[in-house]
């Protein structure tokens, strides 16, 4: 997982939530289900990449006051806590998108645990909403696809 994972992050593979919906990977918790047998026990590992990941995003940021070593802790463990819903190309995508400015203005300034974790938040609430567009998308179609049938019990 950690392999792909930075490969992503370095290329930039992951670029709109669409592609992550559609690669249907396993969630953080289902990764640490499958890599040590258990959520707690796989927790640990997870929690590294995840850390490994913030870090790398501090460096190339360039940031001039970049996130502590706890701070970047105490927030992988609220993201296995609270999100470990998301995928790892959610967490790619997301980083990648703090890195580019796109969710705050922290460039060549200061990051910290709590506005990384809002980040966070304005990524997971744009996933809601672009899967429920899909979704929406989906039911449009079909409901369209069902009109152009012709219904047997309308024929009695």
């Amino acid at each position: 997982m950690d392999s792909l994972v930075i490969k992503n992050l370095e290329q930039g593979t992951i670029r709109t939530i669409d592609q992550v919906l559609d690669n249907k990977k396993p969630s953080l918790a289902a990764y640490a289900q499958i890599l040590h047998g258990s959520f707690p026990a796989g927790k640990m590992k997870i929690a590294t990449n995840i850390q490994r990941w913030i870090f790398q995003i501090n460096v190339k940021m360039g940031l001039k006051k970049p996130m502590t070593a706890e701070s970047i802790r105490f927030a992988s463990q609220v993201i296995l806590e609270d999100y470990s819903y998301l995928t790892p190309d959610d967490i790619v995508l997301w980083l990648t998108n703090v890195a580019k400015g796109n969710y705050t203005d922290i460039y060549g300034s200061a990051l910290d645990g709590p506005t990384l974790l809002k980040t966070l938040k304005k990524y997971v609430n744009n996933r809601i909403d672009t899967a429920a567009a899909r979704s929406l998308r989906r039911h449009d179609n079909i409901q369209h696809q069902e009109k152009d049938v012709e219904r047997v019990s309308n024929k009695r």
